[in-house]
């Protein structure tokens, strides 16, 4: 490929072609299933995936054929299969769901009105997770436009990755002879960096539930109560310290504990040393807030290769101004148990469930529910990451004026455990466009541009050269 060429035709290509069908998806208000309970009646699902495939079949590639499937009581998908010259499969995943509206956009910005802004693309769903089959197609056009040759490639969007993927493996069935056997998945809904290519190595999985403690029929006066009948916030407290140390934060699950290798370890003082303090002074902490840990290269660990726990939702806790002295009936949080690449989340969820619920304190009503949408992490495997980050990193050199970084991330994509589980030969290259500033499932949620054009670029010659190696 000519860099100069890939360079110009992808500018060109994002600016005419793509920020205009990109800003009408921001537009449709497409929440994912649970932020949506009429989504069957609104219909912004299946509006979103007709957009994005009518705009396909507009790009005039020979022989690209784009399908909306809806199967019975799912959300829709759209399977777009475009012919290549080289006898190869590449599968790009993506997702058309987006998170909520979520407060605190700034003045000028909401969540559904696209709005450009200097280099940034503002509106829900721009960076999380709009963008892949544009990303894909580009890339592609980018190759074709220099004549140069390029493996079949299949994008799968799914309508439900915000909520745990309920229909993923569904459609991956109905797909499967469709898709055929990819020698190369790509999931662009990741981390990144705006002056380094970065590849994600490994991401955490997650339990997600709900715990509830009862006493009562109904709330008691404080005054009458108290001291007789115990707080359902205390024993909640006394639960949840069997399962987390309350000093530390360690997670007191044998199955959710893992040893990291080393090479996991090496990796984590290579980001470290790249990115410093930045590592938690991204994350916005108030000024005299400390990270749990001064040693970053534990920080790291901390967030992509140990479990932790966080309470992400409560019930039963009546607002500030509402608060009479009342012992309430009943309380209930929801946990969310992040997991270590490799982690077994069934077996999880069984040793936690049996924690929380055995012999509790006062005869209380405990009851611990967990989410369909729980999954394992996943990590690639040594030999491979090596070779392919060293494909990778030829390949950064050309764009980005650091090169490449590749790193573990915290969340997790559920679909990745069971793609790597249906093609296990498969590469996995996890990638993306969100940057720490790029606000998913916050307010300002934007997609920084140059930096999309650079992963374009990238993409092209991955495509071109992968199965030549």
């Amino acid at each position: 490929m000519n860099k100069e060429s890939t360079i110009n035709f992808v500018n060109t290509y994002w600016d005419e072609n793509i920020i205009p069908n990109l800003s009408k998806f921001i537009n449709i208000p497409c929440k994912s299933m649970p932020f949506d309970p009429a989504w069957q009646e609104n219909k912004y699902l299946d509006q979103a995936a007709h957009l994005i495939a009518n705009w396909a079949k507009a790009q005039n590639i020979e022989g690209l054929v784009a399908d909306v499937v809806t199967l019975e009581n799912c959300a829709p998908s759209l399977f777009i299969d475009i012919p290549g010259q080289i006898d190869k499969t590449v599968l790009f995943y993506g997702h058309i769901d987006k998170m909520p509206e979520s407060e605190g956009w700034d003045a000028g910005l909401e969540p559904w009105k696209a709005v450009l802004r200097g280099e940034n693309l503002f509106g829900r769903g721009s960076v999380d997770d709009g963008y892949p089959p544009y990303l894909a197609i580009a890339a592609i056009k980018a190759l074709r436009e220099q004549k140069i040759s390029h493996p079949r490639c299949v994008i799968f969007l799914e309508s439900g990755e915000e909520c745990g993927s309920p229909y993923f493996d569904q459609y991956l069935d109905h797909f499967r002879n469709r898709i055929g056997t990819p020698g190369l998945i790509v999931f662009p809904d990741s981390d990144a960096d705006k002056e380094r290519l970065l590849s994600t190595n490994s991401l955490r999985g997650i339990v997600d539930g709900v715990l509830s403690v009862e006493v009562l029929k109904n709330g008691v006066h404080s005054g009458t109560a108290s001291g007789i009948v115990p707080s359902t916030f205390r024993i909640l407290r006394q639960l949840l310290d069997r399962i987390e140390d309350q000093n530390t934060g360690a997670i007191l699950i044998e199955s959710a504990n893992v040893v990291i290798p080393q090479f996991y370890r090496d990796k984590a003082k290579e980001v470290a040393a790249v990115y410093g303090n930045s590592i938690y002074e991204n994350l916005s902490m108030l000024e005299g807030c400390q990270p749990v840990n001064g040693d970053l290269v534990e920080l790291i660990l901390n967030s992509t290769w140990r479990p932790t726990l966080c309470v992400i939702g409560a019930e039963g806790l009546p607002t500030l101004q509402d608060a009479g002295n009342v012992l309430r009936a009943c309380t209930k949080v929801r946990l969310s148990l992040r997991l270590p690449p490799g982690v077994n989340a069934a077996s999880v969820i069984e040793e936690v469930k049996q924690k929380l619920e055995s012999n509790p304190p006062y005869g209380a009503h405990v009851k611990a529910e967990f989410s369909p949408s729980s999954h394992s992490g996943w990590c690639a495997k040594e030999d491979d990451a090596i070779k392919f980050d060293n494909l990778l990193s030829e390949i950064a050199k050309i764009y980005y004026p650091k090169g490449f970084l590749s790193s573990g991330v915290g969340g997790g994509i559920g679909p990745v455990t069971s793609l790597a589980k249906v093609y296990p030969e498969a590469q996995i290259w996890i990638t993306g466009l969100l940057l720490p500033e790029s606000g998913a499932h916050g307010p300002n949620e934007c997609l920084h541009i140059p930096t999309a054009k650079k992963l374009t670029c990238c993409l092209a010659h991955l495509l071109q050269e992968y199965f030549n190696e």
